[in-house]
This record gives structure tokens, sequence and C-alpha cells, in this order.
């Protein structure tokens, strides 16, 4: 999941039409640690969490969309109409994990 957050935290910027320094500036953290953030996730959970929250709370960014596996069909932008159904497919990939995590090892 990390190897596409990251990717997932720079389509979310593009698709708002900001710049790094302008979600940066927005976000209230310097442009090399939002870089840092969308090339290699080496940021502290702190600062991955300020930049989640301020793409979901503050720009509507859908969580599950960010948190998903690319080829899950959640929708980049949240609206009122479908969060409550992907949080529930968000669930389902989650459950699917841990189904795999749970199967002995052959």
């Amino acid at each position: 999941m990390l190897e596409s957050l990251h990717t997932r935290l720079r389509l979310a910027r593009v698709e708002l039409g900001l710049t790094q320094a302008e979600a940066a500036t927005a976000i209230g953290i310097k442009q090399p640690m939002l870089h840092r953030a969308e090339t290699s996730m080496e940021i502290s959970s702190n600062r991955l969490m300020q930049i989640l929250n301020y793409y979901v709370n503050q720009r509507s960014i859908n969580p599950a969309w960010l948190l998903s596996d690319p080829n899950t069909a959640f929708t980049i932008m949240a609206t009122e109409s479908n969060v409550n159904e992907q949080k529930l497919q968000l669930l389902e990939v989650f459950r699917e994990a841990l189904d795999e995590l749970d199967k002995p090892n052959r």
C-alpha cells in the first residue's frame, strides 16, 4: 500500500491543480518534505498524517482512493453520495487482505 500511496499523493495534488510549493504551503510544510512524500515516503508518520489530513478533510480527496490498491475502482474526489459505499468497499479490500494473511504458507 505504501508503494502506491506516494503516487496517489502526487496524483491528488495534480488533480487539485496545485504545484508542490502551493500544496506544501497550504499543508504547512516545506516543499522538499512534500517532494519526499510523493517520491519515496521518507517522512515521519506525523507529517504523513498532516498531508493526508489536508487532502482528505480540507480538499475532499477520497481516503478510500488514497489508501487502496491502484486496481480498485474508487473515485479520487469524495462526494456525499459515494463516501459510505466506498468506505464499505475499502473495508472489504482490507478484509480480503487480512484473509490472505491468515492463510497458511504453502
